[in-house]
């Protein structure tokens, strides 16, 4: 759905994990790019998951507001994201 949205083009990785996301997978995302953890985007559906992790690691962190996980709340601070979106195509607002 990114490339379908012309998302793509503003990102130099964009990497989509199925399975279930732990910190590692975020830590090996900026071994890869070789770039600071300010200038990486996490986009997450899960506040508790990827929005935890990203906001751990100092990471720019946007919470997917849709779908089933779109009513659970953060409970912390290390869960509340950046910013939050309810459409894909939202994310535009956010990376400009």
């Amino acid at each position: 759905q990114i490339t379908k949205l012309g998302l793509a083009k503003f990102f130099v990785q964009v990497q989509v994990i199925e399975s279930e996301k732990n910190e590692q997978h975020f830590k090996q995302a900026l071994v890869v790019l070789g770039s600071n953890p300010e200038k990486v985007f996490v986009v997450g559906d899960r506040v508790e998951g990827e929005i935890f992790i990203g906001n751990r690691l100092g990471m720019v962190t946007v919470w997917f507001r849709n779908g089933k996980f779109a009513t659970i709340l953060p409970t912390n601070k290390e869960q509340v994201p950046r910013y939050t979106i309810h459409k894909l195509v939202d994310l535009l607002k956010v990376i400009r």
